[in-house]
C-alpha cells in the first residue's frame, strides 16, 4: 500500500508501470523508503522509490541488463 502512495506521489503512472510488467513479464525490486511509517538506520526526510531491479518471471533467473533499466 505505501508503495503505491509513494509512487503516485512521485508522478509515476501506475497504469503504465503495470502494462509494461505485464507485457515483459516482469517484476520490479523496489527500495521503499518512508521515514514516517518505516524508520531505517539512515535517516531519510522524504518519502521515496527507488527501482533495484527487473526480473523476468520465468524459472531460470534473468535480470533486465543496467542499460534498459537506465531507460525505464
Amino acid at each position: 500500500m505505501r508503495l503505491r502512495e509513494i509512487i503516485i506521489e512521485k508522478g509515476i503512472n501506475l497504469d503504465e508501470v503495470k502494462e509494461y510488467l505485464k507485457k515483459s513479464g516482469s517484476s520490479f525490486v523496489f527500495e521503499v523508503i518512508d521515514p514516517i511509517n518505516d524508520p531505517h538506520i539512515i535517516k531519510y526526510t522524504d518519502r521515496d522509490v527507488i527501482l533495484l531491479d527487473c526480473v523476468r518471471n520465468v524459472i531460470n533467473f534473468i535480470k533486465l541488463p543496467y542499460e534498459e533499466l537506465l531507460e525505464i
